[in-house]
């Protein structure tokens, strides 16, 4: 059975904060977890490296290669390390190509 804040319902979709009843191990599952129907998707694997354009904002006056933010993404929290970076101008045109640092307000992918 599926809950929204103690309602029953037939679906939910996703972003949908959600109670349900399954007959699995508890420590055997982890935050992000996409639950379906048994044969319905396809195992979903894991992601080891992504590329992101980020505007650095005047909380984190600088940032270097090897800094380790947090990422909010949906349901899903998790940390990643800049291991390399290019800062690019609004227009996404590198301006500085294996920059070392960036400071705020500028935007790094």
């Amino acid at each position: 059975s599926i809950e929204i804040f103690h309602s029953q319902r037939v679906q939910a979709v996703c972003g949908d904060i959600i109670g349900v009843a399954v007959s699995v191990p508890f420590d055997s599952l982890s935050r992000g977890y996409v639950i379906v129907k048994k044969g319905e998707a396809p195992p979903l694997q894991g992601c080891t490296a992504f590329t992101a354009r980020v505007r650095l904002l005047r909380k984190c006056p600088r940032v270097r290669v090897g800094y380790r933010p947090f990422f909010f993404m949906n349901t899903s929290t998790f940390s990643a390390r800049f291991d390399s970076f290019d800062i690019v101008d609004k227009t996404g045109v590198v301006v500085d190509a294996n920059a070392h640092e960036a400071t705020a307000g500028q935007t790094i992918m």
